[in-house]
């Protein structure tokens, strides 16, 4: 329930900096990961000795950054509408469990792990109308 147009653009403003928050995070995670591994998620030419685990994450954290630039998107004013940022909600937090299944298994460091809990944290704000859930 909407109390009135204040309230509801204090909710939009709080949204859109959260799905900035997450996207510009999820971004320094895939770059710093990159990094760690010595590849780039377009070019891995250099690096053929990787474990197959450390690619898969690799590739999980790509996706994870996607879904969150498609998350950011769809919080800016006049796109999409609520349902459909809901969708796109839903599909941030399925990527995120995909990450954290890699994370099981693939090579880690502190430093990583502190970037994803950071991540988690916003990730745990998010709050779904499960209502206008289309699985």
């Amino acid at each position: 329930m909407r109390i009135g147009a204040d309230s509801h653009s204090v909710a939009d403003a709080t949204s859109r900096q959260l799905a900035a928050d997450i996207s510009r995070k999820a971004t320094t995670l895939l770059q710093s990961y990159e990094n760690r591994l010595g590849v780039r998620v377009e070019d891995i030419r250099s690096r053929p000795q990787l474990a197959e685990r450390d690619l898969d994450l690799l590739l999980q954290v790509q996706a994870f950054v996607k879904a969150a630039i498609w998350y950011e998107q769809a919080s800016k004013a006049g796109n999409s509408g609520e349902g459909a940022f809901d969708n796109f909600g839903r599909i941030l937090l399925r990527s995120a469990r995909r990450v954290d299944q890699g994370m099981e298994t693939a090579t880690q460091d502190q430093r990583f792990g502190d970037a994803w809990s950071s991540i988690q944290a916003n990730l745990r704000q998010i709050r779904l109308d499960e209502s206008t859930s289309s699985r």
